[in-house]
């Protein structure tokens, strides 16, 4: 059984500064964007609006996960999507290497869902890159459908908008 720990105010800006570089990284590898000051200037532009936007800074929720005393990843969602105030969106997880395929990403995703619903929320959305399998597959496994298919700049599908009503 997993465990969410809520990270501290110093831990959430540690990881706005080294998730900045890291999601630009992520946009050029998965060939959203073909060159990484583009990248960088957009996966700014998006932390800001989560982290410092007065209708969306308060709605980030940033756990590590542990599994009895363990630390095993990390999930943060936002009470609130960017583009839609009654959807809730999961930005991020991730679970440690030697903890994948023993299910608990997805037990995190249920415990968020759960979480999500207590508040009302009735509706989440995610981002997974088309490399991703092994997390589309789970994602289609819960019951997530594909609502976009993005296209890069070549107009190669890169990664997919993904939906699920809780």
């Amino acid at each position: 059984m997993i465990s969410l720990i809520s990270i501290s105010e110093m831990a959430k800006n540690k990881f706005y500064e080294d998730f900045v570089p890291f999601y630009a990284h992520m946009m050029v590898e998965n060939e959203t964007f073909d060159n990484y000051d583009k990248a960088y200037k957009n996966s700014k532009e998006q932390m800001d609006k989560f982290f410092f936007d007065e209708k969306l800074s308060d709605q980030q929720h940033l756990y590590d996960i542990y599994t009895d005393d363990t630390k095993i990843g990390f999930i943060w969602f936002s009470q609130k999507a960017m583009h839609d105030p009654n959807i809730a969106w999961l930005c991020w997880l991730t679970i440690d290497e030697e903890y994948r395929n023993k299910g608990y990403a997805k037990e995190t995703i249920l415990k968020v869902e759960n979480e999500l619903k207590q508040l009302g929320i009735k509706k989440v959305g995610l981002n997974v890159y088309k490399k991703n399998e092994q997390a589309f597959k789970l994602y289609k496994k819960l019951g997530y459908e594909i609502k976009l298919m993005r296209k890069n700049h070549s107009n190669k599908i890169v990664n997919y908008i993904m939906e699920k009503n809780i």
